[in-house]
Order: structure tokens, then C-alpha cells, then sequence
């Protein structure tokens, strides 16, 4: 199974916007898709989104993720 962060890296743009859109975390107009070449900057701006996520939605993104067993 692939690392969630390493599925962050690699999706295309839109696949991503549009997977993650659909799990209900939205990005604002202005995020950066390509932050610090899809590095660790990127995941770390990702996860933030997440966290900001009500209690619910979070723990399924953990879940999709991998981080929850």
C-alpha cells in the first residue's frame, strides 16, 4: 500500500483536488499545488487542511490516509 503523502506527491493537480474535494476537505482558490515541488511543505499544507476538518471528517480522512487501522 502506498503512503498517503507519497499519494499526495505524485497525483496530478486536478486527480488530487478533485479526491480530496470529494472527501470534503477544500482548498481555498489560491493553494498552492505545486508548494516547494510537491515536498514535504505540500503534505504539511494538506494535513492542515485536514485538521481543520470537523472531528468526523478528519477521522475518515485518517483512515483514507492509513493512519488509522
Amino acid at each position: 500500500m502506498a503512503s498517503f503523502s507519497g499519494f499526495i506527491r505524485k497525483s496530478p493537480d486536478a486527480r488530487l483536488a478533485s479526491f480530496l474535494n470529494a472527501k470534503g476537505v477544500h482548498a481555498p482558490d489560491d493553494f498552492n499545488w505545486q508548494s516547494e515541488g510537491r515536498g514535504t511543505t505540500l503534505v504539511n499544507d494538506i494535513n492542515g487542511l485536514i485538521a481543520d476538518l470537523d472531528e468526523a471528517a478528519a477521522a475518515a480522512m485518517a483512515i483514507v490516509a492509513g493512519v488509522v487501522r
